[in-house]
C-alpha cells in the first residue's frame, strides 16, 4: 500500500509565513482590499499610531515571537516592521507605522505590569 505523506508546517514556518506575507503588503494600493478579499479598506492620511495601534503592534510581535531570547536583533527589529506593516495596512495608514520604538513600548508595560500598575498601562496604551 502506499502511504501519502502530508507534512504540515511547524508553527515556526507559519509565522515566518505572516512575517514575510505583512513585509510584502503594498500600503500605496488603492483602493486597499482587506487580507481575506472580502472587503475595502478606508484609506487616511494619519502618520502618527493611535494607541490602540501601537497595542496590536506589540501583541503581534509578541504573537510572533518577539520575546525569544534566542533571536537576534535584527530579527526581532524584522518582527517588529512586519508588525508595524500589517496593522498600517489594516487600519488604512498610507506608509508603515513607527517600528524602532516598540521595544521601548514593550519594556514600558512589562514596568508597570510589574509594580502592579495596571491602570497605568490602561491609560498610556488603550485611551
Amino acid at each position: 500500500p502506499e502511504f501519502l505523506i502530508i507534512n504540515t508546517p511547524t508553527k515556526y514556518e507559519i509565522t515566518q509565513q505572516r512575517i514575510s506575507s505583512a513585509l510584502s503588503l503594498d500600503l500605496k494600493l488603492y483602493p486597499r482590499p482587506s487580507r481575506d478579499q472580502s472587503t475595502t479598506i478606508s484609506l487616511h492620511h494619519h502618520k502618527q499610531a493611535k494607541a490602540s495601534d501601537r497595542v496590536m503592534i506589540i501583541f503581534t510581535c509578541k504573537r510572533w515571537g518577539y520575546d525569544n531570547p534566542l533571536l537576534s536583533y535584527s530579527n526581532r527589529i524584522r518582527i517588529c516592521r512586519a508588525a508595524a506593516s500589517q496593522v498600517a495596512y489594516d487600519n488604512g495608514y498610507s506608509s508603515i507605522l513607527s517600528y524602532h520604538q516598540v521595544s521601548v513600548w514593550i519594556k514600558q508595560i512589562d514596568k508597570f505590569l510589574k509594580l502592579r500598575h495596571h491602570t497605568q498601562v490602561i491609560y498610556m496604551y488603550c485611551t
